[in-house]
């Protein structure tokens, strides 16, 4: 059933409830007329229809009125004397019973119409509450979804974070006041140690190091007291099965509303590992240095004779200028001039057998990497005044095309002279079995962005291209009484500079090798 809109039929104004019934009563008298005259007999129930409406319409006012009018209009229209306000005696009941019905329907009509009213007002009273808590209903709807929506963001928060902090560690902890630990995430089973067992202690309680560590636990546990944070704090501890396991763990201090400290949560990830491969680095570093200096050594035997030429030669000249300086002072008039220029002679000869006896110490030297700046021009030069000899042994033709402007790179000198050596080397043995043309053998350098480059260039037999991957592997030498491990030295040494050191086959007959060195302004790249 259609339900008809709030207010579609308004209470009439009072003149209009009594024009209305007015109306309807002379409607219902003239009906009454026409239907008397062509009819039997006085349709009484038209005046009770009209009285009904007025009632209906207008309320208690305008159906009275309506019922008095339709009285009146009964005992002048239809009672004897006819069209007179006089009623004859045998009338009275007659009138008595219509008036009394009449007023009846009057009253009861008002009555339904003043009930009407009631339950309409009821009802527009009731359709306003509904529509207001429809409205209360909808805010509570979108109030309930807006703090569905900000616990499900709030939710979403909580577990992304939580996901960030188990992702980039291993477990979470929380400790009480006393900095003894009140929780462990179950994640520290992973790396084989029971939460349970730690529960109740403080850090420093367990942890293995502290005897040996004392500055580093005294100055946690005063940052604790002072309720400090504190980040990636390394300590270690000994696992159920005896073994050492090495932490990592950061940590915050926790206060509530009222400022209270109540205690620290952080994360722990276990480092062993990470810890050991580093020990295993240093170990391996300690073994490339001690084999890098028995190649040093190794090298040095080998060029004994280049050394030794290399002394001989001012040695020779210091007897020769002090043979030259008695002669001169044993004139009958001493040449003063002479004999000084001998001395001085003699002194520069001194050094320069003093500089190859330094040279040689210190390509024997056992030492760790040390980086200072280097000029590049310089160390070559100074790497082959110890191979001169070897080289016009092989007969080798040597061009330097060397910058005198390059900056300077940051190195060790020895073991860079030792690369250099080494690949000078290599390429006059790889040049010895050469007979039909000339043992060119050619070094370059040059400034390449924030590197320099050397390149070493042989004319000798080449390189086998599909061999030039194994060239720097351990072990793996052309040469029959080689060891294969010279050039995996030198690609080590290239590589803790933050270098690299690579081979090609040229164009024509030979090869060249190349490494790049950082400058000195240049970050030191590590891998």
């Amino acid at each position: 059933m259609t339900r008809l809109p709030n207010g579609w039929w308004p209470e009439p104004p009072a003149l209009l409830g009594y024009a209305v019934g007015a109306l309807l009563v002379g409607a219902a008298l003239m009906v009454a007329r026409w239907m008397e005259a062509n009819f039997v007999g006085a349709p009484v129930s038209l005046f009770s229809c009209a009285v009904l409406l007025s009632g209906w319409f207008g309320g208690f006012g305008p159906g009275l009125f309506a019922a008095a009018l339709a009285a009146v209009a009964f005992e002048y229209e239809f009672l004897m004397p006819l069209h007179s306000f006089t009623i004859a005696p045998n009338e009275l009941p007659r009138y008595a019973v219509f008036s009394t019905f009449i007023f009846v329907l009057a009253l009861l009509s008002g009555a339904q119409h003043r009930v009407t009213q009631s339950l309409r007002r009821a009802r527009d009273e009731l359709d306003g509450t509904v529509r207001k808590l429809t409205q209360t209903n909808e805010a509570l709807r979108m109030e309930n979804a807006e703090r569905e929506r900000a616990q499900k963001e709030l939710r979403d928060s909580e577990q992304r974070f939580r996901d960030f902090a188990e992702t980039g560690s291993d477990w979470l902890w929380e400790t009480g006041p006393d900095h003894r630990f009140t929780r462990i995430s179950d994640h520290l089973k992973i790396a084989g140690v029971e939460p349970e067992a730690r529960l109740g202690q403080t850090r420093w309680e367990f942890g293995m190091d502290g005897a040996t560590e004392k500055e580093k636990w005294t100055a946690h546990i005063a940052a604790h007291e002072l309720r400090e944070p504190f980040r990636d704090f390394v300590y270690s501890l000994l696992r159920p099965d005896q073994s050492i396991m090495y932490v990592k763990t950061s940590g915050r201090p926790v206060f509530d509303d009222g400022g209270q400290f109540l205690g620290y949560r952080g994360i722990g990830s276990d480092i062993t590992a990470e810890v050991q491969g580093r020990e295993a680095e240093r170990a391996l570093r300690q073994a490339q240095t001690e084999l890098a200096h028995i190649t040093r050594v190794t090298t040095v035997g080998e060029l004994t004779a280049s050394i030794v030429h290399e002394v001989n030669q001012p040695l020779a000249a210091i007897a020769t200028n002090g043979e030259a300086a008695l002669r001169f002072l044993q004139r009958s008039e001493p040449d003063l001039q002479e004999v000084h220029e001998a001395l001085v002679g003699m002194i520069a000869d001194s050094r320069r057998a003093g500089e190859v006896i330094q040279r040689v110490r210190a390509l024997c030297r056992k030492s760790e990497l040390q980086l200072v700046r280097l000029d590049i021009g310089e160390l070559i030069d100074d790497s082959l005044l110890l191979v001169q000899r070897e080289m016009r042994d092989h007969h080798v033709s040597l061009r330097r095309d060397l910058p005198p402007t390059l900056p300077p790179v940051l190195g060790d000198r020895v073991q860079l002279q030792q690369v250099i050596i080494n690949l000078v080397l290599n390429a006059m043995e790889a040049m010895a079995s050469v007979t039909d043309r000339p043992r060119d053998l050619i070094i370059r350098s040059r400034q390449d962005g924030d590197h320099v480059l050397v390149a070493v260039e042989d004319s000798g037999t080449g390189i086998d291209p599909a061999q030039i991957d194994r060239l720097f592997g351990s072990f793996y030498t052309t040469k029959p009484g080689g060891l294969g491990m010279g050039l995996s030295i030198c690609r080590s040494i290239i590589e803790a500079h933050g270098g690299k050191l690579w081979a090609s086959p040229n164009a024509g007959p030979g090869a060249t090798f190349q490494f790049t060195i950082q400058l000195a302004t240049a970050p030191l790249e590590r891998t």
